[in-house]
């Protein structure tokens, strides 16, 4: 019988779960600026040159879309379009170090700042896997005072 941990792991290396994962990612940063910005679909639409289903199938996260597309509607949104790999094996290593930290969350989230050289975890977009490595040792920010930055 197949563990959880291997089931998660198996899915979290598949391709279809990496693409899933960037499509929110673009639906959530996408809805976010329009919603800064005061922009309906139908102006983002004809800012980029597509129909308002096409917006909408983004915003939903169902759309397989092209670089081009990405940087059509940064340029709509006057913004920059930053697409980063990064190395599972590092931030899974600091995960599991930031985990064996007996202290509390304090000392934990402060490692992880350290070990990626941030300040505040809550807004890294430097670093966008730093909440969901907080959220993988279960703490959160309420926890204490929210004490992230690296001394």
């Amino acid at each position: 019988m197949t563990s959880f941990n291997q089931l998660y792991a198996d899915i979290d290396n598949s391709p279809e779960y990496v693409a899933a994962g960037v499509q929110f990612d673009v639906a959530m940063a996408t809805e976010d600026l329009m919603d800064k910005l005061n922009i309906s679909n139908t102006q983002l639409a004809e800012a980029v040159g597509c129909s308002k289903p096409y917006i909408t199938k983004i915003l939903r996260g169902d759309s397989n879309f092209t670089i081009l597309s990405l940087a059509k509607i940064a340029c709509a949104l006057n913004s920059d379009l930053k697409i980063t790999l990064e190395h599972r094996e590092a931030k899974n290593e600091i995960i599991k170090r930031a985990a064996k930290i007996p202290s509390g969350a304090s000392l934990a989230r402060k490692f992880i700042a350290s070990a990626i050289g941030a300040g505040d975890l809550r807004n890294d977009e430097n670093h966008p896997w730093a909440s969901e490595a907080l959220n993988q040792l279960n703490i959160g920010y309420a926890d204490d005072e929210c004490l992230a930055t690296a001394s």
